[in-house]
């Protein structure tokens, strides 16, 4: 009996031990695990705002590309990458510092195509003729502007009084008469120049694509 009974009380205190030590060790992972949450939050806000105090102390970057620039390089032909290369070595040359400026690729594209944009929408609404016009067109191939291939264009411009505008060179997937009219009619049109109303007559070359009976440009025109 007296054996049995110290066997009992062993397991029970093998047991107890046992439950003992997991409590302990559950309660101590938890508090482990509590301390490094609030060690990883405050890390994320010491980070937080160290990235607010570094926007925040980003400067403005000033703009380099003007409308009196960007013609200037339309016109001696100097594409973007070259343009960011002469710009840079400008800005350096004066003693400014490079950093201060948008001067990469990418801005400078964006600038020059906003230039761009922003003279043609000028150069439209600045010309309104209260005059009758003329309107001319003449279909040539020509070498395509961003690959080797030739293309069909079509200049088309307008005359009257001592007035001459040259409106646009429509790049035609075709040369049908079809094309040309389409062409001619939109470039006209309210959406572009808004000059329909001035059209008194046309000039042309007589080629089949003009003066064919049916689908020529010119018929479709009147129409």
């Amino acid at each position: 009996m007296e054996r049995e009974e110290k066997l009992r009380l062993y397991i029970g205190k093998v047991a107890n031990r046992n439950s003992t030590n997991f409590y302990d060790f559950t309660s101590s992972d938890t508090e482990k695990n509590h301390s490094s949450d609030n060690n990883s939050d405050d890390d994320f806000k010491v980070k937080e705002k160290k990235s607010k105090k570094v926007i925040a102390s980003k400067k403005k970057l000033k703009p380099l590309i003007t409308p009196e620039l960007a013609v200037v390089l339309d016109r001696t032909k100097v594409s973007d990458r070259q343009a960011t290369f002469i710009i840079g070595a400008t800005v350096k040359s004066l003693g400014e510092d490079i950093n201060s400026f948008a001067c990469s690729r990418s801005t400078i594209k964006l600038h020059r195509e906003k230039m761009r944009q922003e003279m043609a929408n000028f150069i439209k609404e600045s010309f309104t003729p209260n005059i009758k016009l003329t309107v001319h067109r003449d279909g040539k191939m020509m070498s395509d502007l961003t690959s080797r291939e030739h293309v069909d264009r079509l200049p088309i411009l307008v005359s009257g009084g001592e007035q001459e505008k040259l409106l646009s060179i429509k790049k035609l997937s075709s040369s049908t008469g079809e094309v040309h009219s389409q062409a001619v009619f939109d470039c006209l049109s309210e959406q572009e120049w808004n000059l329909s109303h001035n059209i008194v007559a046309m000039c042309f070359d007589t080629t089949s694509s003009n003066i064919v009976k049916y689908k020529g440009s010119c018929i479709l025109l009147e129409r």
